[in-house]
């Protein structure tokens, strides 16, 4: 097994990935049909808001620059060969939410200040809007799908 993918990383990142998918597409869902039935909507309102709240968090844990395992900059790119570098993996992402390496920059941190600010916090002066997460979105499948490239052969994913 080629133990320069750290595999146990893989193995932490890809459920995070997975549950950013789902809290994502079910705020996105929900959001669009409205505040609930009448007499629901505070309940309706809080649901929508605990899954925008967990999809930003799952996000930012995977795709933060720090050392902790989970995230997404503790995968070993420097690989054999045939497979990307770091520096590849970066300008194919940026590639493929049209992004520069500014922006990308730019993005992460509103989306990690509203996480820290809001979500983690409750900071009551916090006024800025949510984060939106359609770039997140874009940025996690393209994740997902590049992390099964790399291993395939290697592990079976689901």
């Amino acid at each position: 097994m080629d133990k320069t993918y750290h595999i146990d990383v893989i193995f932490k990142q890809i459920p995070l990935l997975r549950d950013f998918v789902y809290h994502y597409v079910a705020y996105k869902e929900l959001y669009s049909r409205g505040r609930g039935p009448e007499g629901e909507e505070k309940f309706w309102t809080y649901i929508v808001n605990a899954h925008l709240s967990q999809a930003i968090i799952n996000w930012v844990t995977v795709f933060e620059v720090v050392s902790d395992q989970s995230r997404w900059n503790r995968m070993d790119l420097k690989l054999d060969p045939k497979r990307k570098t770091r520096e590849e993996f970066v300008s194919d992402l940026l590639t493929h939410i049209q992004f520069t390496e500014q922006e990308w920059k730019q993005y992460w941190n509103e989306v990690s200040e509203f996480r820290d600010k809001f979500v983690a916090y409750g900071d009551i002066l916090f006024e800025k809007p949510a984060a939106y997460l359609d770039i997140a979105y874009k940025a996690a499948r393209f994740y997902d799908r590049w992390i099964r490239e790399q291993v395939n052969g290697i592990l079976i994913m689901d």
